[in-house]
């Protein structure tokens, strides 16, 4: 797994990006904290190679989980994770909470969406489709109005380590969190509305909630002075 380190005082802070991302993505943090910093690429994004096969949540949650005992040698680390990487930790701060000293989420995922008549119905179409398709009575390519943009741009094990991912509700692992949590969400976020974030605050303990107005999924490069005065104050 490829990652950078920037040698600092203290604890360790690691970085996880969101889907798509990498590395690179928090790295306005630097100069910012004192504390070593660890800018992770988790498999199959950046320059980290993708799996051998299809991974779970739980596959990413272990590789990080190592990364971390492997760093921080049994001192407890904060970590800081934007959609994706939030699945990531959620399952480590609430199975291995010796590890982690605090967390910061941004615009998370894991959390079931609401119901939508209009994505039931299209659900339904594309697995009717997919079926005719099977059975040869229609063209492959009329899936290929179906999906998310995230989706259509993978291919081999990624696609199918996306969806494994993507269909797995982490509500019950967001629940058992007990660590210092801060939620950072951006107030106009489409992929995970706000709804999410008032239900995420919920299902933690203790957690607290810092809506960043008008940005998006994005909020932490969108305003990044809101986000990195946020770190400062919570690490």
């Amino acid at each position: 797994m490829d990652y950078d380190v920037v040698r600092g005082k203290g604890d360790f802070v690691f970085f996880l990006h969101g889907w798509g991302g990498d590395k690179n993505a928090f790295k306005l943090a630097n100069g910012h904290l004192e504390n070593n910093l660890v800018f992770v690429s988790m498999p199959g994004f950046g320059e980290s190679a993708p799996p051998e096969r299809a991974y779970s949540i739980f596959d990413y949650a272990r590789e990080v989980k190592e990364l971390i005992v492997s760093l921080a040698k049994g001192k407890k680390s904060t970590i800081v994770c934007h959609s994706f990487g939030a699945r990531v930790a959620s399952i480590i701060a609430s199975e291995c909470p010796k590890l982690i000293k605090s967390l910061v989420i941004v615009d998370g995922a894991g959390l079931r969406p609401r119901f939508s008549l209009k994505k039931f119905i299209a659900k339904k179409k594309y697995k009717r489709l997919k079926r005719l398709v099977r059975l040869g009575k229609r063209d492959e390519s009329k899936l290929d109005g179906y999906g998310s943009a995230d989706y259509k741009a993978l291919s081999g094990v990624m696609k199918e380590t996306f969806v494994k991912v993507v269909n797995e509700s982490l509500c019950a692992f967001y629940k058992k969190i007990r660590v210092p949590t801060l939620i950072l969400w951006g107030e106009k976020d489409k992929e995970t509305p706000l709804y999410m974030a008032k239900k995420m605050k919920r299902l933690i303990k203790g957690s607290e909630l810092f809506i960043i107005k008008g940005a998006g999924h994005f909020s932490y490069l969108e305003r990044p002075d809101i986000f990195v005065s946020a770190l400062k104050c919570f690490v």
